[in-house]
């Protein structure tokens, strides 16, 4: 057994220093257990927190509720939520407190995930990019919180309390919240939350500033060598990974020894540590107040909403009657026609409130809410009170200061506190009454959040600014959390007006594409992609102009919508099928009036061009996998025409095949303009290829046949969309189809078919099809319809930004939105939009830097 050494000099002030840095924390304990004396916290554990004043003792848990966003929800389905928690609080008899807990968004595993793929690349400009990421993940944690909801219970005996918390546990997942339990994470939360300061909780939890309580100096005998090892305690986040505790450096905890941790209490506000804060008591609602009224006070971190429910003594339904009747006996007191129609109608909604309490049988509830508010200074706490207090009566809500009654307001609708320090009678006064109904309408439980492990930060929800990290490859990442969510392929539509934002949400999803180093081919009517795509050393394609052919003959890969090997997926015989059908198919386009007797012969010719070129039938009859074979190992059209005029000299000498010579002649003329004047599109092999392995992007820029015949540039393109679908056929890379502007080709040729086609097959191939389109009315017309609703139906995810009302009327014809949904398209600023994501619908605001702007090249 090896002796431990000695201190040298060096160690042993190492250690002076930590024994004085624990010296120095158990004097900071001290002084902020004297000042916080008024606290009833005595531990926190696992999924509980202890209270104790004096003998009493009491107990605290919760639940977390899962929020919805109820405002796109069309009448029906809001009923539906809304009955599911007034049945749930029909059932609930005990007292509950309510809290929304914003909280610092937790991105560090995405800055993690970006770091390491950081040190595994050495593509600078894709660094960059990633420095990108990471200053957009810092800069929106700054900007905003994460709202939390969480429901507790509290009792004396622990044994009712454990009932109690089954049973809202129970009755929550029932009316459909997929409830979770409060845990020690939650709780560190909820404390720093309700007293504004850090050290509050790390004072109960010995983490951060008091973490040199648990630091010991302890000798490591492999590396020879004293230590400091933090023995504190791990702290646990909602992924059950391990918060990393900061602990301070020595001299901050001499500085927080004089820090205010106080509490002092003023008539018309109090003091936590150096926030400044004012109670408002609501005393009623607004009468006939709007679903979801609460959602206003609950995402403002200058304001804290503390909420109370518990079942009432006296029924609402009486107190009520009483109301009737006094309003009833001034209506008949009253000879002011005015008063008396007021007075009437309020009759009238009176009489129809009561009747449905009557008919719901509803629990009465008596609801606290309270109003925190909170300012680094005086005179702004009370700019801020004033300003909220005007805003709110000017809504109808009834409100009450708390002079003199402030630390009793926050107690009494705080669980972290036994009594109110105030008469029972005072207390009584502090709610109103509410019927189940009443409370659920309150509905606070808006925020949503999109968190794909592997997403990029697309932008934040509309109301709330829940942060959206996206992820179009999650289906392939995380397969059976897609199936539940119906994210079963990475399908995309990006639909909005001129001036909406789609330009820049296009380009943010490139740009992470090509982050990802995903293959893509991407076609824009406009040329807007050339910039990008040569700025990150793609292939770009001026296609309509000289010098950039595709060549029919090559053969393509196999594609159907059954699993195929690589024997079906390079089966020559049917590759040569598939030319002969597109051969064809151009052929119709270039000219529509050419008969299909002179059709029928080109299979014939095709065959003879391959044979030609050493593409042929072996002794077996079969053809050889053309797996491996090159653009220069394919026949073309030069190659076509020479069979078929040695096929018209061989008819020639044969005056039994008068009809095929006839046939065969007028393919010859038609041939002719092929070979000559639209020789620079069609003769030639595949010049068309991807130049840089590192950075696999082609770009089509099609802007070029706006000033071609419609005949040719529905051939062209034609050839164009059936290329790009090859490049993407490869398992073993992820690839993207982009199309942007679709409207402008969608009802030419084959398009919209093809397009659907595309759609319907992508997810097998490891592929995401995106269409963004400013026109939904070319997919909804009467001539493509069927492949406009193929294409929206395949499409996992939508993004539907600002569309007029004819637009909208376009749309409903392609995918469902009800009226709620369609007032919100029609109102959408810039870069808003409705996020269908899976069974998921999320309004959204999309976020670019100024840095994502420069890179995707958006003024």
């Amino acid at each position: 057994m090896n002796k431990i050494r000695k201190l040298t000099s060096l160690e042993k002030k190492q250690k002076d220093r930590l024994i004085k840095a624990k010296k120095d924390t158990k004097t900071l304990r001290k002084k902020v257990n004297t000042t916080m004396d008024w606290m009833n916290i005595r531990e926190v554990g696992e999924d509980y927190v202890l209270l104790k004043d004096g003998s009493k003792e009491a107990w605290i848990r919760g639940i977390k509720v899962n929020p919805h966003d109820i405002f796109l929800d069309d009448y029906e389905e809001q009923a539906r939520h809304v009955d599911g928690l007034r049945i749930c609080l029909n059932k609930l008899r005990f007292k509950m407190y309510y809290s929304f807990v914003l909280t610092k968004v937790d991105v560090q595993s995405y800055i993690d995930q970006i770091i390491e793929g950081q040190r595994m690349e050495d593509d600078r400009i894709i660094q960059t990019m990633m420095d990108g990421d990471i200053d957009k993940l810092d800069s929106f944690c700054d900007a905003y919180k994460e709202l939390n909801f969480f429901i507790m219970i509290r009792s004396s005996n622990p044994k009712e309390l454990d009932k109690n918390y089954w049973e809202l546990f129970n009755e929550f997942s029932v009316a459909g919240f997929q409830p979770k339990k409060l845990n020690e994470f939650d709780f560190y939360n909820y404390i720093a939350y309700v007293f504004e300061n850090t050290p509050v909780p790390d004072y109960y939890y010995s983490r951060g500033i008091f973490s040199y309580e648990n630091v010991e100096m302890e000798y490591n005998a492999n590396d020879d060598q004293y230590e400091l090892v933090d023995n504190t305690k791990p702290l646990l986040d909602a992924r059950d990974a391990p918060i990393e505790n900061l602990i301070p450096e020595i001299s901050t905890i001499r500085q927080s020894r004089m820090a205010p941790f106080c509490f002092s209490l003023k008539p018309d506000h109090y003091m936590i540590g150096e926030k400044y804060v004012s109670n408002i008591l609501i005393k009623r609602l607004p009468q006939g107040y709007s679903l979801g009224i609460l959602c206003d006070y609950v995402n403002n971190s200058k304001i804290k909403l503390f909420m109370t429910t518990d079942t009432a003594d006296e029924s609402i339904a009486k107190g009520l009657k009483m109301e009737y009747q006094e309003k009833e006996r001034k209506y008949y007191q009253t000879r002011d026609p005015q008063v008396k129609k007021h007075l009437q109608n309020d009759l009238a909604s009176l009489d129809e409130y009561i009747q449905e309490i009557l008919r719901d049988t509803d629990r009465t509830h008596n609801v606290i809410m309270v109003l925190s508010v909170y300012a680094d200074d005086l005179q702004s706490l009370r700019g801020m009170v004033k300003d909220i207090k005007q805003r709110m009566r000017s809504i109808g809500f009834m409100l009450a200061d708390a002079r003199y009654l402030e630390e009793a307001v926050l107690r009494i609708s705080c669980p972290l506190f036994f009594k109110a320090k105030s008469p029972f009678i005072v207390e009584q006064n502090f709610g109103f009454l509410l019927p189940s109904r009443g409370v659920a309408g309150l509905w606070p439980y808006v925020f949503e959040t999109l968190k794909d492990p592997k997403g990029m930060l697309l932008g934040c929800e509309l109301q709330n600014k829940g942060i959206i990290m996206f992820d179009p490859f999650f289906y392939n990442t995380h397969k059976s959390d897609a199936r539940l969510t119906q994210r079963i392929n990475g399908n995309m539509v990006v639909v909005g007006k001129s001036g909406s934002g789609k330009s820049t949400t296009m380009g943010l999803l490139i740009r992470d594409l090509i982050k990802r180093k995903v293959r893509i081919v991407w076609i824009d009517p406009e040329n807007k992609n050339r910039n990008l795509t040569k700025k990150y050393g793609g292939t770009y394609v001026a296609w309509g102009q000289k010098g950039n052919i595709i060549n029919i003959f090559d053969l393509k890969k196999i594609t159907s919508e059954e699993e195929d090997g690589d024997e079906k997926m390079y089966d020559t015989e049917i590759a040569i099928y598939n030319v002969i059908e597109d051969i064809n198919q151009v052929l119709q386009f270039l000219y529509p009036n050419i008969s299909e007797d002179t059709l029928t012969f080109t299979g014939d010719i095709t065959f003879r061009a391959y044979a030609k070129v050493g593409i042929t039938r072996d002794e077996n009859g079969q053809f050889a996998s053309f797996k491996g074979l090159h653009y220069e190992d394919m026949p073309t059209f030069e190659t076509f025409n020479e069979c078929l005029e040695e096929r018209i000299k061989e008819l020639k000498e044969d005056t039994t095949a008068r009809v095929e010579l006839d046939r065969l002649m007028d393919l010859r003329m038609k041939m002719q303009r092929i070979m000559v004047e639209w020789s620079v599109y069609f003769v030639g092999h595949t010049t068309v290829t991807f130049t840089n392995p590192e950075r696999q992007i082609i770009a089509f820029g099609t802007k070029a046949l706006f000033n071609a015949s419609s005949n040719l540039s529905a051939a062209l393109n034609h050839i164009m969309f059936k290329f790009s679908w090859d490049q993407c056929l490869d398992n073993n890379d992820q690839s993207a189809f982009i199309i942007d502007e679709a409207h402008t080709m969608i009802l030419q040729g084959s398009t919209a078919p093809l397009i659907a086609q595309f759609y319907r097959r992508a997810r097998k191939y490891n592929c995401m099809m995106i269409v963004g389109t400013q026109e939904p009315r070319d997919f909804a017309d009467d001539s493509i319809i069927t492949h406009g609703k193929a294409i929206f139906n395949n499409s996992t995810y939508k993004i539907v930004m600002y569309l007029d009302k004819d637009a909208c009327n376009d749309v409903l014809k392609l995918c469902n939105f009800n009226s709620n949904e369609i007032t919100y398209l029609q109102n959408f600023q810039l870069g808003q939009a409705i996020f269908i994501c899976g069974n998921r619908r999320i309004p959204i605001q999309i976020i670019a830097t100024e840095q994502e702007l420069r890179e995707i090249g958006v003024e």
